[in-house]
Protein backbone atom coordinates (compact mmCIF):
# COMPACT_ATOMS: atom_id res chain seq x y z
CA UNK A 1 0.00 0.00 0.00
CA UNK A 2 1.42 3.25 -0.76
CA UNK A 3 -0.54 6.11 0.85
CA UNK A 4 -4.19 5.42 1.09
CA UNK A 5 -3.52 3.62 -2.29
CA UNK A 6 -3.27 -0.39 -3.14
CA UNK A 7 -0.12 -1.09 -5.40
CA UNK A 8 -1.28 -3.67 -7.90
CA UNK A 9 1.60 -5.58 -10.26
CA UNK A 10 0.33 -8.07 -12.71
CA UNK A 11 2.05 -8.99 -15.78
CA UNK A 12 0.02 -9.62 -19.60
CA UNK A 13 0.93 -11.27 -22.17
CA UNK A 14 -0.18 -8.60 -24.52
CA UNK A 15 -1.58 -5.26 -24.43
CA UNK A 16 -4.79 -6.23 -26.29
CA UNK A 17 -5.41 -8.93 -23.82
CA UNK A 18 -4.86 -5.82 -21.00
CA UNK A 19 -7.20 -3.85 -22.42
CA UNK A 20 -10.08 -6.77 -23.28
CA UNK A 21 -10.17 -7.19 -19.86
CA UNK A 22 -10.39 -3.55 -18.35
CA UNK A 23 -13.66 -2.97 -21.03
CA UNK A 24 -14.97 -5.80 -19.11
CA UNK A 25 -13.70 -4.79 -15.56
CA UNK A 26 -14.56 -1.21 -16.00
CA UNK A 27 -18.41 -1.76 -15.97
CA UNK A 28 -18.40 -4.03 -13.07
CA UNK A 29 -16.27 -1.56 -10.99
CA UNK A 30 -19.14 1.26 -11.65
CA UNK A 31 -21.77 -0.68 -10.74
CA UNK A 32 -19.55 -1.11 -7.34
CA UNK A 33 -19.22 2.49 -7.19
CA UNK A 34 -15.37 2.22 -7.72
CA UNK A 35 -13.71 5.31 -9.16
CA UNK A 36 -11.96 5.17 -12.46
CA UNK A 37 -8.17 5.48 -12.57
CA UNK A 38 -5.62 5.40 -15.24
CA UNK A 39 -3.17 2.46 -14.51
CA UNK A 40 0.28 2.96 -14.73
CA UNK A 41 1.74 0.37 -17.39
CA UNK A 42 5.82 -0.14 -17.23
CA UNK A 43 7.31 -2.24 -19.90
CA UNK A 44 8.74 -5.61 -18.56
CA UNK A 45 12.73 -5.09 -19.30
CA UNK A 46 14.00 -8.67 -18.51
CA UNK A 47 11.95 -12.09 -18.22
CA UNK A 48 13.32 -14.96 -16.51
CA UNK A 49 11.88 -18.31 -16.69
CA UNK A 50 12.55 -20.74 -13.21
CA UNK A 51 15.39 -22.65 -15.17
CA UNK A 52 17.44 -20.08 -15.34
CA UNK A 53 16.92 -19.09 -11.54
CA UNK A 54 17.21 -22.82 -11.08
CA UNK A 55 13.61 -23.46 -10.14
CA UNK A 56 12.52 -26.33 -10.73
CA UNK A 57 8.56 -26.89 -10.48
Amino acid sequence: MQGNNFIVVDVWDSMEKFTAFGEKLNPIFSKLGIAKTNPVITTVHYEYSGAELGVLH
